[in-house]
């Protein structure tokens, strides 16, 4: 086992770990988790205290330390130990690496799957409805450019606590930008053959205890081609629902949405020459759901430049991502939409991928800046 320097990425601030093993197995899941933790261990500390005391953290734990809130946390902890065992090593060898006790890491790995039931069960008041997240433009032209664009939107107790990490289990390895203190990835990665990236959705159908959305887009990265990227997105047994923009890579790179919902449902979409955008609801699957008022905001600006100057080219992608005409809920936050206005979260981190040239690039602030925190070819390597 050993740690080697990542992606050859120098800009010290974007954070990174690699870890490798011959072998994959549940004590090299485990290894890996323990070596992520302690890497990071102030970086994790500082942010589950943030966490418990404003984030759903704490009232996640205040439900827990309830005989019936306790009951459900069991039934999600069983259910994640039989379906996603190697997941769950990850996340005990990275409470021990980091000193946080497991309760808390596993919670916050389940946040929003656990905050739904509790509610459902009577246990919590219902969750508002997300008013920020993420969003994505993406574009497959055949004859032209390939790319998704994505904003990474989150709380702002999560700024500055996310690293790119990269891992080999045997023969297969991944990279994935990830909060720390939780699974790789909750926002984007890849590996050789697909890649992705991930938005919230809120479906109001439930099923309780079922896999977490963390957990799925865990899998993604080993994923061994796009086929079996849908399958695991669209896999049954999940609690809520996703949105997830899958990348085939290679010589003939697609894209696919794909909407996935509890009891099996979900929608895929191909990619073309159209450019397609996505925020917080579902756009082709039919179910019940709930969003808040920056998705509708975003999905309304989106449709406004689609109409009158739709991007062609994975830089034109990166610019629409740092739109902020609309002062309430712009596309991207940062300090200056939020002194303008904001009523929304914050753009943790701005992700394009160009399928053509195969790679991705990470950007610092407004992409419109073009201050490229690390550009990655994406051949599913990290060394």
């Amino acid at each position: 086992l050993s740690m080697i320097s990542p992606l050859g990425v120098a800009d010290a601030r974007l954070p990174q770990f690699a870890w490798s093993s011959d072998t994959d197995t549940v004590d090299d899941h485990t290894a890996f988790g323990t070596a992520l933790g302690a890497h990071f261990k102030a970086t994790i500390q500082a942010r589950f205290a943030d966490l418990r005391a404003h984030g759903q953290l704490g009232q996640m734990l205040q439900t827990y330390n309830t005989s019936a809130g306790s009951a459900l946390y069991d039934g999600f902890l069983k259910t994640h130990e039989r379906l996603a065992p190697s997941s769950i090593a990850e996340l005990r060898g990275l409470a021990a690496g980091a000193a946080v006790p497991f309760q808390q890491i596993f919670l916050q790995n389940i946040p929003l799957e656990f905050t739904d039931c509790s509610a459902a069960s009577g246990l919590a008041p219902p969750r508002r409805p997300r008013d920020d997240h993420c969003s994505d433009f993406q574009l497959c032209d055949p004859a032209g450019a390939c790319a998704v664009g994505h904003n990474e939107d989150n709380d702002a107790v999560d700024l500055n606590r996310t690293a790119l990490v990269g891992a080999r289990f045997g023969a297969r390895s991944w990279t994935a930008y990830t909060y720390l203190g939780e699974l790789p990835s909750g926002a984007f990665g890849f590996n050789a053959d697909v890649a992705f990236t991930l938005n919230w959705v809120g479906p109001t159908d439930v099923v309780c205890p079922g896999l977490g959305r963390g957990f799925v887009s865990r899998a993604l990265l080993d994923a061994a081609d796009l086929d079996a990227a849908v399958a695991t997105a669209t896999q049954p047994g999940q609690c809520a629902g996703h949105n997830f923009q899958l990348m085939r890579l290679g010589k003939q790179p697609s894209i696919l949405n794909v909407e996935a919902a509890p009891r099996g449902l979900y929608a895929v979409r191909p990619i073309g020459a159209d450019v397609f955008f996505h925020a917080n609801q579902y756009q082709t699957l039919v179910v019940p759901q709930t969003y808040g008022n920056s998705s509708i905001h975003r999905l309304a600006r989106a449709a406004e430049i689609l109409r009158d100057a739709p991007p062609t080219t994975p830089e034109a992608i990166a610019h629409a991502l740092g739109d902020q005409q609309d002062h309430a809920y712009p596309i991207f936050h940062d300090a200056a939409s939020h002194a303008a206005g904001d009523l929304s979260d914050w753009t943790i981190a701005t992700a394009l991928f160009d399928l053509r040239k195969a790679t991705l690039t990470v950007f610092a602030g407004n992409p419109r800046k073009k201050d490229v925190l690390a550009t990655v070819a994406l051949n599913g390597a990290f060394a």
